[in-house]
């Protein structure tokens, strides 16, 4: 699997953390919470734990910001835009809710698959809290180009993203913006996917597509995707435990419909909801594919996916 952070520190103090203690006893660099951009390289090459206090601080004081009910912040203007295209545009592509509704369910979807990740040992409860912090702002932000424009949306939305997370206008580490920059890039075909920022944003927003997300019959796939009830990313494999690690050994992508003679061909309409998570499988956590419809396996190459 590409890029999965391993951070094997265990300190939940301050007075514990070896970037403030070296062995003659003096500090030998700045402390992250003197630091303006705390991402940089401290002591020998490490770089400031991802569980650092001051870091998360800061990540959820920019989304505290973005989720400002008064704020005039890009990302409400931009969704409420979006909001009002989907009451009134002829596009089918507001068929589809892409608001701020769906920036929700971005969020939990890969809020899943980060904790799945934990469970077979392939992430790491220290990194955990900034993940989600930085899927929360990058799942807000992610479809904000469509406000203005619907072509080429993930490439306008992570222009708009990386202009708005700019410090010192927005007290963000420049990393840390570019990563959820690149996510937001990514997450139309998850064709550059490098670490599980990028796979979480990716998959939450392929795995959005119940009847929850269709705000009105536009095409022949809105229509059908009413009919499904839920979908889920399924790992495969072995759990974590104290005593030995995990492993992942296949992925199955499992629809539940209603059962009222739901059409399967009508997916090919919109293949990524298929191929990008099987992408995520078959490239990222390199291990097999299989997509399941009320307990029926489907060959995807039927339908052209």
């Amino acid at each position: 699997m590409k890029n999965v952070a391993k951070i094997n520190l265990e300190i939940s103090k301050c007075s514990e953390c070896p970037y403030c203690n070296n062995p003659e006893g003096s500090v030998s660099h700045y402390c992250a919470h003197d630091l303006k951009n705390p991402g940089i390289d401290v002591g020998n090459g490490e770089k400031v734990p991802d569980f650092c206090p001051f870091v998360l601080q800061r990540l959820k004081a920019v989304y505290d910001r973005m989720m400002s009910a008064n704020s005039g912040t890009i990302p409400t203007k931009f969704l409420n835009q979006i909001e009002k295209k989907q009451i009134d545009d002829p596009n089918p592509k507001f068929g589809a809710d892409h608001g701020f509704k769906h920036a929700k369910r971005v969020y939990e979807y890969g809020e899943k698959f980060l904790f799945d990740m934990i469970s077979h040992g392939l992430n790491t409860n220290n990194s955990i809290q900034k993940q989600q912090l930085l899927l929360s702002i990058a799942a807000r932000l992610h479809d904000i180009g469509l406000a203005d424009s619907s072509r080429n949306h993930a490439l306008h939305s992570s222009e708009l993203a990386k202009k708005y997370l700019q410090p010192p206008k927005i007290d963000i580490d420049i990393q840390d913006a570019c990563d959820i920059a690149h996510a937001i890039y990514n997450h139309s075909d998850g064709e550059d996917t490098r670490n599980l920022l990028d796979a979480a944003l990716l998959l939450g927003d392929k795995l959005d597509v119940t009847k929850e997300r269709i705000v009105r019959v536009t095409e022949p796939i809105t229509a059908e995707l009413l009919k499904v009830e839920t979908v889920e990313f399924v790992i495969l494999g072995r759990y974590q435990t104290d005593r030995e690690s995990g492993s992942v050994t296949g992925v199955e992508l499992r629809y539940t419909t209603s059962g009222d003679n739901f059409k399967v061909s009508a997916l090919s309409e919109w293949p990524k909801c298929i191929s990008v998570p099987r992408r995520v499988a078959m490239d990222f956590l390199e291990v097999p594919f299989k997509f399941i419809v009320d307990g029926v396996e489907v060959d995807t190459k039927k339908l052209g996916v």
